[in-house]
């Protein structure tokens, strides 16, 4: 399950519609979905996957970890309810799906990562 969420950051930053983003410090290849639209890109950036720099593995890699890192303690519950009717007693996240509005269609968005996550994470999700 944790190498289907990093093949999923490589994909975005290794795609033909990533771009080279600007900063004061240095070039970074900018992910494709860097904003809230899919670009159209006249020449892509070329990212070194097994590099030290930005859309490498192990950057990847490293994230991933970070993020496992951090949450492992951390508990939750995910309930499915009518906003409407909810009596909040305590702090909670309301979260909405697709949270892209007009911007990214959101099966457009779904079908960039389905290809591999379907064969990676099958056995877990059928």
């Amino acid at each position: 399950m944790y190498l289907s969420f990093i093949v999923s950051r490589l994909s975005d930053y290794l795609s033909t519609i990533t771009t080279w983003a600007s900063n004061p410090q240095m070039e970074i290849l900018r992910n494709t979905f860097a904003r809230q639209a899919i670009p159209m890109t006249w020449d892509f950036a070329e990212g070194n996957p097994f590099a030290s720099s930005s859309g490498s593995l192990e950057l990847m890699t490293d994230r991933v970890c970070r993020v496992i890192d951090v949450l492992c303690g951390v508990g939750g519950v995910a309930a499915q309810r009518d906003a409407q009717a909810i009596e909040v007693d305590e702090p909670v996240v309301v979260c909405t799906d697709p949270p892209y509005y007009d911007n990214i269609g959101y099966a457009d968005l779904s079908d960039f990562f389905y290809v591999w996550l379907r064969r990676m994470v099958a056995g877990v999700y059928p």
